[in-house]
């Protein structure tokens, strides 16, 4: 895929195609974190996005996480701390889906650095965004990703209001996928095992 070419071009559509794949090319996508992130911070993110652009903001911003972890993040590096800074701001937009989206975004950068550990942590307290109705809560998103980067310090976590929303969203994905059926077993016995880890911690 050319993704320079994608990327430049002035519609939607072409950026979204490159910013989907972007996550794919691992560390080799390095040359196209630039633009991808120049194309994500045209977007205005409180306004109601249209499909292309939905697909550009989701792919860009999971894309770019990806390809920061798996070439290193380098804090000495102005555009890897452009790339955090701007994720960390969508973290910020009162709107559920859009924080939860940079959410992902932190925990694919991973930790180190250190600036991905302390948002997420402030994300468990922080006052939700009033369209925040989904099984999957944005701070209940933010311990999801902490059990996935470091469960020593989620660990110390359970029993907090987010934790909670993380079991609730849990129980609910379990119980819609054994009405299914053709249940996902390998996912089932995924969640029974946070399940299990989380309730019986201690």
């Amino acid at each position: 895929m050319d993704f320079s070419r994608l990327l430049k071009q002035s519609d939607r559509r072409s950026q979204a195609t490159a910013a989907t794949f972007l996550a794919g090319t691992g560390g080799d996508g390095m040359p196209y974190v630039e633009l991808t992130l120049q194309r994500c911070k045209e977007l205005d993110l409180t306004s109601d996005l249209d499909m292309w652009e939905d697909r550009l903001f989701q792919g860009g911003t999971r894309g770019l996480g990806t390809v920061l972890n798996a070439a290193g993040f380098d804090d000495s590096d102005p555009l890897h701390r452009d790339v955090l800074n701007w994720i960390v701001g969508v973290t910020r937009i009162p709107v559920a889906k859009i924080r939860a989206i940079g959410t992902w975004g932190l925990a694919d950068i991973g930790i180190p650095p250190q600036a991905v550990m302390d948002r997420l942590i402030e994300l468990l307290a922080e006052e939700p965004p009033s369209d925040d109705v989904n099984v999957a809560t944005c701070r209940g998103t933010a311990y999801r990703m902490l059990v996935r980067l470091d469960w020593t310090v989620a660990s110390s976590f359970i029993g907090h209001a987010a934790c909670n929303d993380h079991l609730s969203a849990l129980r609910s994905w379990r119980s819609a996928m054994l009405d299914n059926p053709s249940p996902d077993t390998r996912r089932i016995s995924e969640i029974d095992f946070e399940l299990m880890r989380i309730e019986n911690f201690g």
